[in-house]
């Protein structure tokens, strides 16, 4: 469950302007979805970054995104997506079946100008979700088959292939954007150039992101909201003061059960939410050899 404390009749920091404020305990590590894999990242740019396809809330179900509809061949290795037209960058650039194509390249292409390994840059998800890169990675090919259709070739059959490409990792950025900054893309004097609903305006380490509205948004806009701050407050007493305050709208709680307060305060709401999330935790060890017990088929780790 993910515990997160709302103010349920607080003052947002900025009620005439329709800011929403969310307390947070750190800094995204870059606000560029293909090269990300942390949590606080992500949340802020689902904000505005958009793939070919997106989860159904609260399942796991692939529903259409910036992919319209498609087709499979009945093999499996040819998926063939629709995509929306009328869509642009942030940046006022198109997004069609190039923009497209050259996403993907970026992602599966480790000679492509952008890949950028040199940079220190990890495509951890595709290499993952897609089974390496090159001529290792289960696509063999993409390819803008129209201006609004793009097609991608599997080696083999990959039933996944459809919540693979819901991640939040496969969302799509300027082909514009990416060449002019680079290794810039993603930090805090860039952020992100995407096709969603909020648009990048600052970030400041240690203090605050700032998202708002995109007026030249291709879809519907769901609520009012003008802007999307997160603030970051890394003690979890002072992020919890905050929402006390009316300072923040929303915090996540550090543990369960951390403010057995806040459901007995009449203006803060506790909200248990399932989520599809897993903790990871990651051990650096020098290189040694784990002993095998007798007996124990397969290989360990070090072996």
């Amino acid at each position: 469950m993910l515990a997160t404390l709302v103010a349920a009749a607080l003052p947002l920091a900025n009620a005439q302007e329709n800011v929403f404020t969310f307390g947070t305990f750190g800094n995204p590590v870059a606000l560029d979805p293909a090269v990300v894999t942390d949590g606080i990242s992500l949340n802020v740019s689902n904000q505005g970054c958009e793939g070919l396809l997106s989860f159904e809330a609260g399942t796991t179900n692939p529903t259409p995104n910036l992919a319209s509809s498609w087709e499979v061949s009945p093999d499996g290795l040819t998926w063939v997506f629709q995509l929306q037209e009328g869509v642009t960058f942030h940046d006022g650039t198109p997004f069609n079946a190039e923009a497209a194509k050259y996403n993907f390249d970026r992602w599966r292409l480790t000679d492509h100008p952008a890949h950028l390994d040199e940079e220190g840059q990890v495509f951890e998800y595709f290499e993952a979700q897609f089974s390496g890169f090159d001529d290792s990675s289960i696509i063999s090919s993409v390819e803008a088959t129209g201006e609004y259709e793009l097609t991608l070739t599997l080696a083999a059959p990959l039933p996944s292939i459809l919540n693979n490409l819901a991640m939040s990792n496969f969302q799509f950025a300027s082909p514009a954007a990416l060449e002019e900054f680079g290794a810039s893309y993603g930090t805090p004097e860039v952020g992100f150039v995407c096709t969603g609903p909020f648009r990048f305006v600052e970030w400041i380490s240690d203090d605050r992101v700032v998202v708002e509205r995109n007026p030249d948004y291709w879809g519907e806009i769901s609520g009012n909201l003008d802007q999307i701050v997160w603030r970051v407050i890394p003690d979890n007493a002072a992020r919890f003061a905050a929402l006390q305050a009316g300072e923040i709208g929303r915090l996540r709680a550090a543990q369960r059960g951390r403010h057995p307060c806040a459901g007995k305060q009449q203006r803060l709401l506790r909200d248990l939410s399932p989520v599809l999330q897993c903790a990871v935790l990651r051990l650096q060890l020098p290189h040694c050899r784990v002993p095998r017990p007798a007996g124990a088929p397969g290989r360990l780790a070090g072996h």
